[in-house]
């Protein structure tokens, strides 16, 4: 601290105490106002907005804010594709507004194509909100195609062949990858 009353401006050192608090500490608020600091330094950092954005989503429960912080992201910098992905993440998680939240998947997908996270947050959001397993089945694979030793993938991939499409050669297939 005694680094950061000395020079203020230093928006590295705002960024490794944030890491501290939010990482280490488990201090969230004040997570909260050292992103806001660093920000107030420079506030068409991208990066900062998108993760205040995850401090108020995943930490302090503020999904307002979260949505805020993350368009903000996308304002400055529409090339960036981790708020698109974390937006759609809100929405489907915690607001519940699917159409919105298969738009900001798409967004980051169209921005970064081999984007597990994104096709990970599609796949889920097409089989269990808006039931079209067809779409779903084509984003588990494209995820498994990035990521092919993720086995909460195959399994789900094989849930929804079982459960929904009744493709059970290909459910016996997935479920032994």
């Amino acid at each position: 601290l005694n680094w950061l009353k000395k020079n203020p401006k230093d928006a590295g050192a705002w960024f490794d105490l944030v890491y501290l608090y939010q990482t280490n500490l488990k201090k969230y608020n004040e997570a909260e106002n050292a992103y806001l600091k660093a920000i107030e330094f420079n506030k068409r950092d991208c990066v900062a907005w998108n993760n205040l954005g995850n401090v108020y989503q995943l930490n302090l429960k503020d999904y307002e804010k979260a949505k805020i912080a993350y368009l903000k992201s996308i304002e400055i910098d529409k090339s960036y594709s981790y708020p698109w992905n974390n937006l759609g993440n809100l929405y489907q998680d915690y607001l519940k507004e699917y159409e919105k939240a298969e738009t900001a998947y798409l967004n980051s997908i169209e921005l970064v194509n081999n984007d597990f996270n994104a096709w990970n947050g599609l796949s889920n959001l097409y089989q269990n909100h808006l039931q079209r397993y067809d779409k779903a089945e084509t984003a588990y694979l494209k995820s498994i195609e990035i990521n092919p030793n993720n086995l909460h993938q195959w399994n789900s991939l094989g849930n929804l062949y079982l459960d929904h499409l009744q493709e059970y050669k290909k459910a016996e297939n997935a479920f032994l990858n």
